[in-house]
């Protein structure tokens, strides 16, 4: 099995986001579909990783949300401006923990 990069245990949420997830949200914006997945040992992080937390800061989830509806506002502006429809579109999440 390969993994796309291995992350220290100092590694901040937003550098994995950046490094990461960031490019795979702005293609789902661009109308594909995209999955983040955690694995690792019992107790390395996975769910303050996807989730956040106090001691962490904001989650994948939480950056990924903000940046698709930081999208969807700058995309219903540019529709306003030029008067035309709105943006319309759904988003789905899901998470699994076992």
């Amino acid at each position: 099995m390969g993994f796309d990069r291995v992350f220290g245990p100092d590694a901040s949420n937003r550098a994995m986001y950046d490094e990461l997830v960031h490019h795979r949200v702005e293609r789902v914006l661009q109308g594909y579909n995209a999955t983040v997945m955690a694995y690792g040992q019992t107790c390395s992080g996975k769910t303050s990783t996807i989730r956040g937390g106090d001691e962490v800061g904001d989650g994948l989830i939480a950056l990924a949300t903000k940046h698709v509806l930081e999208a969807v506002a700058v995309a219903e502006g540019k529709a306003e401006a030029e008067r035309k429809a709105t943006v319309e579109g759904q988003a789905r999440a899901a998470g699994v923990e076992s």
